[in-house]
């Protein structure tokens, strides 16, 4: 996704407590908390796995810290529909 959004400009940032800082910096992405990416972002997409605690990631309270007009991308919802052999739905899975 990186590589990809790169050409048009975009700031990276990430909140993710598994990655070191290093690691992050040294593909161009700042690292900042939850709350921080959500209230700053034009456009969040949750690239994460599904489990136990990533089920409650984002609550009424985390889509409350989002900027207006910024896009919520749950990109995890969608992969667990095909998995599950539910239709798919991009529209149904973008938040404004």
């Amino acid at each position: 996704m990186l590589e990809r959004a790169r050409p048009f400009g975009f700031r990276f940032v990430a909140a993710d407590p598994f990655v070191f800082r290093e690691a992050a910096e040294a593909q161009g992405v700042s690292l900042v908390s939850l709350e921080e990416l959500l209230a700053q972002s034009d456009i969040v997409s949750l690239q994460v796995f599904l489990n136990a605690q990533i089920r409650r990631l984002i609550d009424a309270q985390k889509i409350a810290l989002v900027k207006p007009g910024a896009y919520l991308i749950n990109t995890l919802a969608r992969a667990s529909r095909r998995r599950e052999g539910a239709g798919r739905g991009i529209a149904s899975q973008t938040y404004r």
